[in-house]
């Protein structure tokens, strides 16, 4: 796959069969529901190197792509430098390795975004002789799922996990299809499974599936893991049912916490009102019904303007305007 994409890359040196999935994120947290990252050690030409994908599941483009990604591999960089650092020491400091970068995107009408970094600079850096040079840059591959047709999945070159996490990504978000296409990559997952750590890369794709595939038929789901991998069965569907209850207990929460948030919004707009009718009690006596109901319906922006107008109103008419 990385060879189709960017046709100028040697692909020959990567060796596939050292491709291990590593733990951890590198995603802002605000962004992990548009983003799901994937980080692989892999050995390019005999040395350490890492290709990094990630994955998009959002419905426009990030034209802010290749500045998140710079972001994103100093973070992997410094996750390198801190677990070897005493081996870097011996070596006199050391190198740090190759990282490929990959974007996998699903966005419906293609990705209109830039690829290389110095797209963002403005001036473009190649535009004045030398100062190329001292601007960083890179250029990240991309991969457009939406065009990718399932044989054309199945032939890319890559290992058993990262292709059925392409097929996950591509088919996810809709239930039928990602059901209808479990023939063409349930195999996969049994495959992966088999691989060294293969079954913690299996649990973090189960619980994505969970995460983002809405309304799956989960008889259907269990059926299809039963087939293609009977040994995993329940494992995988208890990580399954587990990853969905937690996004539910997260949901509850967040609808809690903003429900606390409202109801503190609005009780302080409540004591601003108690605190304005006082205020136009004491200057203007009791008010008439019709300035009444006005100060119930009140915007926050209406109170702040009737409290500035009270400063200096000689009547009920001055501080809420004519009478609709």
């Amino acid at each position: 796959m990385v060879q189709r994409m960017f046709p100028a890359l040697d692909s020959q040196p990567i060796e596939w069969e050292t491709m291990t999935l590593e733990p951890g994120s590198f995603i802002d947290a605000e962004l992990d529901d548009d983003h799901t990252d994937l980080l692989f050690s892999v050995r390019i030409a005999g040395a350490p190197a890492y290709i990094y994908f990630l994955l998009e599941h959002q419905s426009t483009t990030d034209h802010d792509m290749p500045f998140r990604m710079l972001v994103y591999l100093v973070r992997i960089w410094e996750r390198y430098r801190r677990r070897y650092r005493k081996q870097r020491r011996k070596q006199g400091g050391g190198r740090i390795p190759v990282i490929i970068a990959i974007v996998i995107s699903n966005t419906p009408e293609g990705w209109k975004g830039p690829l290389s970094f110095h797209d963002l600079c403005e001036p473009c850096p190649a535009s004045i002789p030398g100062l190329a040079e001292l601007v960083p840059q890179f250029t990240i591959l991309l991969e457009d799922l939406s065009e990718a047709d399932n044989d054309e999945l199945k032939s890319w070159t890559l290992a058993a996990f990262p292709k059925a996490a392409l097929f996950a990504l591509r088919d996810a978000r809709d239930p039928d299809k990602l059901l209808r296409d479990f023939e063409h990559w349930g195999a996969l997952v049994a495959e992966a499974a088999r691989a060294p750590s293969g079954m913690d890369a299996i649990r973090q794709l189960m619980r994505y599936i969970a995460i983002v595939s809405r309304d799956l038929n989960i008889d259907e789901f269990r059926a299809k893991i039963r087939q293609y991998l009977p040994s995993g069965e329940n494992e995988l569907m208890t990580i399954y049912e587990q990853a969905v209850q937690q996004g539910l207990q997260q949901g509850l929460q967040q609808g809690r916490q903003e429900g606390r948030q409202e109801g503190r919004q609005e009780g302080r707009q409540e004591g601003l009102i108690t605190l304005l009718l006082k205020q136009l009690t004491l200057k203007f006596g009791e008010l008439p019904g019709d300035f009444a109901a006005r100060l119930q319906a009140a915007t926050a922006e209406d109170i702040e303007r009737y409290a500035e107008r009270i400063l200096t109103a000689d009547t009920l008419t001055a501080v809420f305007g004519e009478p609709a």
